[in-house]
């Protein structure tokens, strides 16, 4: 390829936004063309948990407003089955970085426990989740009282704004 054939590729990748791109003759091996647009783009993965103890309905809640913290398109789904002896289990969609997380959240909400009249066995191994709406006091006033008198490293108080 001829030197002026290659310096118009040079300036079109360049205007293109493509940045500085090399010569095919000082590199012949490998060319890596990276676009911009695609930087800051979450990838996706997904993942089935088969759960042993808890059923999915007890423990989706959990989960699923902490994928939806990391990212609102992450989305979680029941899988059923028509066998009455099949196990529970969650389809979990998030970015590829917080699957180790999710895989945290489900192995400390699915351990053993006495089951409760509705067959959850969520209360009995000391977690519980609940929504309060305050009447009198603005929502973020009240979480603070509650992590000042309660907060410790196994609860936290959150704010739906």
């Amino acid at each position: 390829m001829g030197f002026a054939k290659t310096s118009a590729i040079f300036a079109l990748a360049c205007a293109a936004g493509l940045g500085p791109v090399s010569s095919p003759a000082a590199d012949a091996e490998t060319r890596t063309i990276r676009l911009r647009q695609d930087d800051a783009q979450v990838r996706f993965e997904s993942k089935i948990y088969e759960l042993e103890h808890a059923s999915a309905e007890d423990i989706l809640p959990f989960v699923n407003s902490a994928i939806l913290r990391y990212n609102r398109n992450s989305s979680i789904r029941r899988v059923t089955a028509s066998s009455p002896s099949a196990k529970s289990a969650l389809l979990v969609s998030t970015g590829r970085d917080f699957i180790p997380y999710v895989d945290a959240i489900v192995k400390a909400l699915d351990r053993p426990g006495r089951t409760d009249a509705a067959g959850s066995v969520i209360e009995s191994t000391g977690m519980a989740r609940i929504a309060y709406t305050p009447k009198y006091r603005a929502a973020q006033e009240f979480s603070s009282i509650i992590d000042s008198t309660l907060g410790s490293s196994v609860g936290a108080a959150y704010v739906n704004a």
